[in-house]
């Protein structure tokens, strides 16, 4: 029970953090009671996942759906943009976490023959991501940073111009590379993907700005 709790909380809290950045950076208006609901059922199926059908490779994938669909459906945003937006977060999110696990584990806190050491190293791998993304969101708000062009409305017409095409592939590479990453067994040591991932989220701000400044 104890670990089903630990496990909630803190996924729930990565997950929001997640939320608050995406809405911050394409500045959406919050909604806070739809956010934990979201956040609670994404966290309740990852541990479902993990503990009961055991397919903690999969989860990521799982997770990035799910988070797709309820900024699709739940937070009312054009199908295109959600897809957009969820992979934005997603891979700043990972980008992040695999930095402060770098760092971690240069000082022994994932060291598999310390179990103790292992599970500590975890939860405060969590709790650093998740709280360097909510002050990036606070940032991104109080120096109104942050892109204008996804539409609040999920009936607008998406045309299929050349920027558009562009976040289509940046949308299939991120999630390629994400598969790539979570189901290969020594996702940490593969320095490229990670690399990959950065390069990939260079050009999805990069375009994003463009189209900010186009406003195709």
């Amino acid at each position: 029970m104890d670990d089903f709790i630990l496990f909630m909380v803190f996924s729930i809290m990565e997950t929001m953090a997640m939320y608050y950045l995406m809405f911050r950076l394409f500045k959406f208006d919050m909604s806070p009671v739809s956010i934990v609901f979201a956040s609670a059922v994404a966290s309740f199926i990852s541990y479902t996942n993990r503990n009961v059908y055991e397919i903690q490779s999969l989860d990521v994938l799982v997770q990035i759906f799910l988070m797709f669909m309820f900024v699709w459906l739940l937070f009312k945003t054009h199908i295109f943009y959600a897809a957009i937006m969820t992979c934005t977060v997603y891979v700043g999110y990972v980008i992040l976490q695999i930095t402060y696990y770098f760092l971690l584990n240069g000082v022994g806190l994932f060291d598999s023959r310390l179990p103790i050491s292992s599970a500590v190293g975890t939860y405060l791998l969590q709790i650093i991501t998740a709280c360097t993304t909510f002050l990036l969101g606070l940032w991104v708000k109080r120096n109104r940073k942050g892109f204008d062009f996804v539409p609040h409305s999920p009936y607008e017409v998406v045309k299929m111009n050349k920027i558009n095409i562009v976040f289509l592939g940046l949308n299939l590479l991120s999630v390629s590379t994400l598969s790539l990453l979570y189901l290969t067994n020594q996702i940490i040591q593969l320095f490229y993907l990670p690399f990959a991932l950065v390069l990939i989220m260079y050009f999805i701000l990069y375009f994003a700005y463009k189209k900010d400044r186009t406003n195709d």
